[in-house]
């Protein structure tokens, strides 16, 4: 029996004749055989769909980052079928699945945060220990015979600070080594200590640190000195041209603190030094800033009180400048 192609056409589209249909090619036909096929699967397609939005819509209040996959497959076992207000329901009860989920989970975060809250403090013990081996061995290095590695070490210890490196500098300014005793005012200028006020008046004052201070007034200059007006006069009157220009800086830019007889005596460390000129180092090159600054201040004699002041800078101040050393 011979058949045109039309005709095989008609008879699946039909279903007239279920004999020949072995003789017909599917892939050139369509028919309500394959119409039912493609049905079933669309049907499946669709209620796969309908579970799997089912489950991203419960997703954001159930689902936990690291949950493992035996909870995810329970997880979806009991959402089945259920509507969100019923699942919300369900996590409200402390006696449901899904609520005892939720707690284990919550159990297992509790667990990582103090698991990593004991790493970082096992590793902060870690630093603070070998902050400690550091700081040892940079004290050992401020008296080696490398210069370089003295002021590395030295300004290592300003970067660090503390207590203990605060100690240990405001030690080394009783040194007689003017090169170690200027590194360590150095570093406690960077650590800005005011415990280190005294120590470095102290040593600034002595007699045999003449003209080899300018570097420890320098690191006077970020400390409070409010209650030292006195001292940093006596400074700017006696002391060398260095010295005198951070002292200059510290009366020019901080508020001070003081009494009408700290004023006077003030004015008599002056004109000794007007009648004496050579206890004035560089009298000569200072004279007129020096003038200036101390009629800025005994201008406040002519009022009833005087006790505080904030002094500002005279139009012929000196530039402030680091010391070398």
């Amino acid at each position: 029996m011979k058949l045109c192609a039309s005709y095989q056409v008609q008879c699946w589209q039909t279903v007239l004749c279920f004999e020949i249909r072995f003789f017909a090619k599917r892939q050139t036909v369509s028919g309500k055989a394959c119409g039912r096929a493609k049905h079933k699967q669309s049907e499946i397609n669709r209620q796969t769909q309908i579970h799997r939005s089912l489950l991203l819509l419960t997703k954001p209040i159930f689902k936990k980052k690291n949950m493992s996959r035996s909870i995810h497959t329970t997880y979806a076992k009991n959402i089945r079928g259920l509507t969100k207000l019923e699942l919300e329901e369900q996590t409200k009860d402390s006696h449901s699945d899904l609520a005892s989920l939720a707690k284990k989970s919550n159990l297992k975060k509790t667990e990582r945060q103090e698991r990593k809250s004991k790493k970082q403090l096992l590793l902060e013990n870690k630093v603070i220990v070998v902050n400690q081996d550091l700081i040892e061995e940079l004290k050992k290095n401020v008296f080696s015979d490398d210069w370089e590695l003295v002021k590395s070490s030295a300004d290592r210890l300003g970067q660090i600070g503390g207590d203990e490196v605060v100690d240990f500098l405001i030690s080394l300014l009783a040194l007689d080594n003017s090169s170690i005793r200027n590194r360590a005012a150095l570093a406690l200028e960077d650590i800005k200590d005011n415990r280190a006020l005294e120590p470095l008046l102290t040593a600034i004052f002595k007699k045999e640190n003449l003209n080899y201070n300018g570097t420890m007034v320098f690191a006077l200059e970020p400390l409070d000195c409010r209650q030292k007006l006195k001292e940093i006069f006596k400074i700017f009157f006696y002391q060398g041209y260095e010295a005198k220009m951070s002292a200059h800086a510290i009366l020019s830019e901080q508020i001070f603190e003081c009494t009408e007889d700290d004023l006077y005596d003030i004015k008599n460390m002056w004109d000794d030094c007007l009648l004496n000129p050579e206890k004035c180092p560089d009298f000569d090159e200072s004279k007129e800033d020096i003038q200036d600054m101390v009629n800025s201040y005994l201008s406040y004699l002519k009022t009833p009180s005087t006790t505080k002041k904030k002094t500002k800078t005279t139009d012929n101040a000196n530039t402030k400048k680091k010391p070398s050393s």
